[in-house]
C-alpha cells in the first residue's frame, strides 16, 4: 500500500513475526465518490493474481527470512523520540500544547 507501514512494522521490528496482505479495494468501505452513493467494494484481478503469486513464493522461501530490520528500527526509534515529549502529554490527558 501507499504507506509502506502499518502497526505490524513495528512488532517486526522488536522481533515479533506478523504479517499481512493486502489490496487496494475499489469504492472502500463501500463509498462509490463518483455515483455520491453506497457502491460494491472490489478489486483489481490482476492485483489478486499477483498476490497469489506473492503467497506462493513465500510458501517456497519463506525459510529465508531473517527478523530485525536494524535500519528501520533505527528510524522508527529515532521518530519516536522526536515525538516522544508529545506522547507523554497525551498519554498523561494533557493537551498537546501543555495546557
Amino acid at each position: 500500500m501507499p504507506g509502506g507501514a502499518c502497526e505490524g512494522t513495528v512488532y517486526e521490528i522488536f522481533g515479533f513475526i506478523c504479517t499481512g496482505a493486502c489490496v487496494p479495494l475499489g469504492n472502500y468501505h463501500n463509498m462509490n465518490q463518483a455515483a455520491k452513493k453506497i457502491g460494491p467494494e472490489y478489486i483489481n484481478v490482476q492485483d489478486w493474481k499477483n498476490m497469489v503469486k506473492l503467497f506462493v513464493e513465500l510458501a517456497k522461501n519463506g525459510h529465508l527470512f531473517e527478523p530485525g530490520h536494524k535500519e528501520l528500527r533505527r528510524k522508527i526509534e529515532k521518530r519516536f523520540d522526536e515525538v516522544k515529549e508529545f506522547l507523554e502529554r497525551v498519554d498523561l490527558g494533557k493537551s498537546p500544547a501543555g495546557n
